[in-house]
């Protein structure tokens, strides 16, 4: 075919093309902006050397971080497949102007292999060995691949032309950038152009010298100058090759289409002349950070550096969810090839180092609307979501996650292409049944003013210790006792060391003695006195020494004791009891400096036998004085349901919250102190969940 019949051909399908697309032909050049980033078909591609990489970095837009391919079809409105090998690590892409029946299109991965699809007729989707890999360009034609190698090597293979002419030996060492038309091949060397195949007429004398990109369509070629000017040869019957005056200054890129041409001014502006854009049409102007622009047979494609796409065609948009991280693109009579870095998306919950407290977590985050959310657990996908149109995602596992902590990748992908994974530690664990615990216990057991809880649980042997955080949480536990035998376990600081001591009472009724060290763990176990009959053992500095006190109920006789700390650093810190109060119908006693002002006062529950209702009460401390040192109690609030009542600051402001399980509700709560120990000193309760470490 004569390159005047080729012409006819080609502007009469794409005539057809245009009558079946959205819009009139007029549209054509009207400017459509679309939130997507797309890139465009450059033909002068970066070498391996730097002259090379300078000649083409005009033409080509450059990525640090190799994309994914998408194929918009905008002819049918949908997207095509792409091969997998295509989906990632992809720098540059090329595509032929034919239709989709006839297209086939070329993928340069970041590590210099080439990837090859579509229409392989003549064998120009099979990518010859000495192509596939170390390449640093690619360009397609009708029926025909190029590929440029790092050490400046032209390859071709499939069909050229009908005389199969072989690449020049100018052309197999020492190329710059390659170009492909329809039925012809163009390299640039040493600021020249090299032309083979079925050429589209005399190439003319300035494109010998000084040039540094080129680009080729069906027909018509073009070359970038040193100074910025741009030579076109080849049919003219439409303008394609007819230059217009303000592309011949400050021209960094060409681009040429079927039917027209493009030019990028270094000042970001984007000149469009031949066909339906006339003589002379500015498609974007100056200052529009345009960085790569692409020719098609009915659409020019303009690159911008936030990402975003603006382009000029009579087609249908590309849909808003493409419409984001394209690096470069190339168009061809019906779709774009867009080469897309999806930004990895935002992972909200479960928090960095975090305890999730199940063992099947909702993942939560922001991404790209529409765009598949996966979660995996190296090759293992652990949940799968999808964003939705207000941006938010919700990824939940099917099945439990390990208990422990794990180290999870998150990415978003959309159509085959995904962004980087987002990287998330966190702990998975189950929180422990309230009902199941036992022995609980609030105090500074690891000396940083906020307490921790010591307690018993039926998940597993021993006593466990579980440090706070002094915001109402608190570190999975860890065991300090591999076997607890004791009930009625208190703490406090007994010999006046500053460290919180444990007090227990075996199965024999004895009581016994663990000195803390200060750092969560304890000494060897003192006997200390027979206990027998002793119910509701607390601790709490009753008379504001600064030493603990015990108290505890003498079953024998109903009566309430204290025992004054000593501060005996060695044997029994307890000096003999002395009667308080009669103690009958009460439980679950508690002291507590609640106003912090180094007074322990006492709360205890009791069920009224007329009423059946239970309440907690208050007995304020009147410090060191002779006989019962409380005052006569007031109601605090409602007690049903609720045991294992305890005191301790949990947030360090010095004054003890209170914690209790919710048997109703299988809950482990705590209620903060507002100091207010005339009153209600307890805020509302905060529900708190317990962890044993893996």
């Amino acid at each position: 075919m004569s390159n005047g019949t080729e012409w006819a051909a080609r502007t009469a399908a794409a005539g057809r093309r245009r009558g079946r697309c959205a819009g009139s032909q007029a549209a054509i050049g009207a400017l459509l902006v679309a939130a997507l980033t797309c890139a465009a078909v450059q033909p002068a591609v970066a070498a391996a050397d730097g002259a090379r990489r300078a000649a083409a970095t005009a033409g080509t837009a450059q990525t640090g971080h190799g994309g994914g391919v998408t194929s918009w079809n905008f002819f049918n409105d949908s997207v095509d497949e792409v091969p997998p090998e295509a989906r990632s690590g992809v720098k540059s892409v090329s595509v032929n102007t034919l239709a989709s029946a006839q297209q086939h299109a070329l993928a340069l991965k970041e590590d210099g292999r080439v990837i090859a699809w579509g229409d392989n007729g003549s064998g120009q989707a099979t990518v010859p060995a000495e192509a596939a890999t170390g390449a640093v360009a690619v360009a397609a034609g009708e029926t025909f691949s190029m590929a440029l190698k790092s050490d400046g090597r032209t390859i071709v293979w499939g069909y050229l032309d009908p005389e199969q002419r072989p690449v020049p030996e100018a052309a197999t060492s020492g190329v710059d950038a390659i170009a492909a038309g329809d039925t012809f091949a163009l390299a640039l060397k040493d600021g020249g152009v090299i032309a083979w195949g079925n050429l589209p007429g005399e190439m003319p004398p300035a494109a010998k010298t000084g040039v540094t990109a080129i680009s080729a369509a069906s027909v018509h070629a073009l070359a970038v100058k040193t100074d910025g000017s741009v030579v076109a040869w080849g049919e003219n019957s439409t303008g394609a090759a007819q230059v217009p005056p303000a592309a011949q200054t400050g021209v960094v890129a060409v681009a040429a289409g079927v039917l027209f041409s493009l030019a990028l001014k270094k000042d970001g502006s984007v000149i469009a002349w031949g066909g339906s854009f006339g003589k002379e049409k500015v498609l974007a102007p100056a200052g529009s950070g345009v960085r790569s622009i692409s020719a098609g047979t009915v659409a020019a494609v303009m690159v911008h550096e936030n990402g975003s796409v603006s382009y000029a065609g009579d087609c249908q948009e590309i849909p808003p969810p493409l419409n984001s991280g394209v690096t470069v693109a190339a168009v061809s009579q019906e779709s774009v090839l867009l080469v897309r870095n999806l930004a990895a998306p935002e992972v909200t919950s479960p928090r960095q180092d975090s305890v999730t407290g199940t063992l099947r977590p909702d993942f939560t985050g922001k991404g790209l609307p529409g765009a598949t959310i996966t979660v995996r657990d190296g090759d293992r996908v652990l949940a799968r979501g999808t964003v939705g149109e207000d941006g938010t995602w919700t990824a939940t596992p099917q099945e439990d996650l390990a208990p422990g902590r794990l180290t999870v990748s998150v990415d978003q992908s959309q159509h085959g292409v995904a962004s980087p994974t987002v990287q998330r530690s966190f702990t998975a664990l189950a929180p422990l049944p309230a009902k199941g615990l036992s022995e609980i216990v609030l105090a500074d057991f690891t000396g940083d003013g906020k307490a921790d809880v010591i307690a018993k649980t039926e998940e597993a042997p021993g006593l466990h210790l579980f440090k706070g955080r002094g915001d109402g949480t608190f570190e999975p536990g860890t065991k300090v006792f591999d076997d607890w035998d004791y009930t009625q376990t208190t703490a406090g600081d007994f010999d006046g060391d500053g460290a919180a001591d444990l007090v227990a009472t075996d199965p024999s009724g004895t009581l016994h003695l663990w000195r803390g060290k200060g750092d969560g763990a304890f000494a060897e176990r003192k006997k200390l006195t027979g206990w027998a009959g002793k119910e509701q053992t607390t601790a709490g500095d009753v008379d504001g020494d600064g030493v603990t006190d015990l108290v505890a109920l003498d079953a024998k006789d109903h009566t309430l004791k204290l025992w004054k700390g000593t501060k005996e650093g060695s044997g029994n810190p307890f000096a003999r009891p002395r009667n308080l109060t009669k103690w009958a119908g009460f439980e679950q006693s508690s002291l507590g400096d609640l106003d912090g002002k180094g007074l322990a006062h006492l709360i205890a529950a009791r069920t009224d036998p007329k009423t059946g209702k239970t309440g907690l009460r208050l007995w304020k401390s009147k410090g060191d004085v002779p006989g019962n040192p409380f005052e006569k109690p007031h109601q605090l609030t409602g007690w049903a349901d609720f045991t294992h009542t305890t005191l301790g600051d949990v947030d360090g402001n010095r004054t003890a919250d209170l914690m209790a399980v919710d048997n109703k509700k299988n809950q482990l709560k705590i209620w903060k102190s507002n100091g207010r120990i005339d009153a209600n000193p307890f805020a509302a309760p905060l529900n708190v969940s317990l962890y044993l470490a893996p």
